[in-house]
């Protein structure tokens, strides 16, 4: 059920990864799904392989086989992005409607600025 909509919610995973590591490649993140799945986002620079192509299937290819149950269940709820250590905003995307909402690291839990995602 729902695969289109599974298909568009990793893309719009692989957005938000893309964003995060354009907008703060040195600092560790932990992506927190809606089934209550934690991964660890390591920090661009980490002596890893480039990224490419935007970011592109990286759900797929490198989060989705360290989560024991389908973190995207039914493509809805909101995924958050924390810095491991508070060095950043936290991102939280809607899976619904591909908005992005970031919270400012001194404020804690006041959204700042909004974007679409959709298609």
């Amino acid at each position: 059920m729902g695969g289109s909509g599974t298909a568009h919610a990793r893309q719009l995973v692989d957005g938000l990864i893309d964003r995060v590591h354009s907008e703060w490649p040195s600092v560790t993140f932990v992506m927190a799904f809606p089934s209550g799945e934690q991964v660890l986002l390591p920090r661009h620079q980490a002596g890893l392989p480039p990224c490419q192509h935007a970011h592109d299937g990286y759900f797929n290819a490198v989060i989705r086989p360290h989560c024991a149950a389908d973190p995207l269940p039914r493509a809805r709820g909101t995924c958050r992005m924390v810095p491991l250590r508070g060095t950043g905003p936290e991102y939280r995307l809607e899976l619904r409607s591909g908005a992005v909402t970031t919270v400012p690291p001194e404020r804690g839990n006041r959204p700042t600025r909004e974007a679409s995602g959709g298609s």
